[in-house]
């Protein structure tokens, strides 16, 4: 078992994402690729990869019962099939630390699984889950074994601010010769070593670039944390600005794959923000804060979710667990049906 571990926004998962979709244009049980030291490719097939947030063991194991062919999805039957079906299996595994029950996972499933000769495991978590997946792992630390540098950081801001460069030229006061640039190595500097922080910075900078000068456009007064950054962003809507943390928030305590819009998601953003949101409030905050929503398509509707753990964390750390579930319990039970 191969791992990539590292803190929040330190890039985990766009390693994970790069290896199965580099090499290949299909996502899923037939995706091939394997990332070398030096960036080049090989063809390794991947039969599953699975991102567990929010998924129970059951249906982890469905997943990979059904990629690999397999009848059994129950744990220790799905691993004694995989044994006996003496195939190469390369399994890939997402955000660990997130599924509904991250230590059983290990336990039960990712360790027992990587001792079965022929199983190649890829997996991604945060450190505190390494000692269960036992001592026999291959651990790749980003935060240690390669950080990203000031450089690295920099080049990334920049290639997101170059794609808007047209719109912020056009605007008065932009059209300095290295504005852009001179941003980019400012977030750099405000977001080293985490690339979650720069990403964040720069969504401020596009947020910002209806009404800006020079100076305003690079973030000098910008706390270098996601949570902080998170808040600044939010503050920007002004007199929207608690409706859209509202709403937001409701996703954070969100389970599974996210909420569906319906009259669900504005029902808990009213109960958890203290204010009326409607339908159209929750269309706004999809148009104006896109950068921070994830759209999936479950059972033919759509549901929504926050871009990455650390914001939901952030958005849930200002609440005593028991009131905020019980606020989303009273939501629920008052959009269902009378008997």
């Amino acid at each position: 078992m191969f791992v990539v571990t590292g803190p929040p926004g330190s890039g985990k998962s766009a390693v994970l994402a790069r290896v199965v979709t580099l090499g290949h244009t299909s996502h899923g049980a037939d995706s091939r690729a394997a990332v070398a030291g030096d960036g080049s490719v090989s063809e390794v097939r991947i039969h599953a990869a699975l991102h567990a947030r929010n998924k129970s063991i059951d249906e982890l194991c469905r997943q990979i019962a059904e990629a690999t062919g397999l009848r059994d999805s129950e744990p220790a039957l799905l691993i004694h099939a995989i044994a006996d079906s003496r195939q190469q299996i390369t399994i890939v595994v997402d955000a660990v630390d997130e599924a509904v029950e991250p230590r059983r996972l290990c336990r039960e499933l990712l360790r027992p699984l990587s001792e079965v000769p022929g199983v190649r495991l890829l997996v991604g978590t945060r450190p505190q889950l390494l000692p269960l997946l036992g001592a026999q792992s291959w651990v790749f630390n980003l935060d240690e074994d390669d950080p990203l540098t000031i450089e690295q950081i920099s080049s990334y801001a920049q290639a997101r601010l170059n794609a808007l460069a047209q719109d912020l030229r056009d605007l008065a006061g932009l059209n300095q010769p290295g504005i852009i640039e001179a941003a980019a190595l400012t977030i750099a500097r405000r977001a080293y070593p985490n690339i979650l922080v720069a990403r964040l910075l720069v969504t401020i900078v596009e947020q910002a670039r209806d009404a800006v000068t020079p100076d305003e456009l690079i973030p000098h007064g910008l706390l270098a944390t996601a949570g902080d950054v998170f808040t600044e962003y939010i503050e920007r809507f002004g007199e929207r600005s608690r409706l859209v943390k509202s709403a937001l928030t409701a996703l954070a305590f969100s389970e599974g794959d996210g909420l569906p819009w319906d009259n669900i998601w504005p029902t808990v953003a009213s109960r958890l923000g203290g204010v009326p949101v409607t339908q159209a409030d929750i269309a706004w905050t999809i148009e104006n804060a896109s950068p921070y929503i994830v759209e999936a398509r479950v059972h033919g509707r759509s549901v929504y979710r926050l871009f990455h753990a650390a914001l939901a964390e952030h958005l849930r750390n200002e609440w005593i667990p028991q009131e905020a579930h019980r606020r989303v319990l009273d939501a629920l039970v008052s959009v269902l049906p009378p008997l």
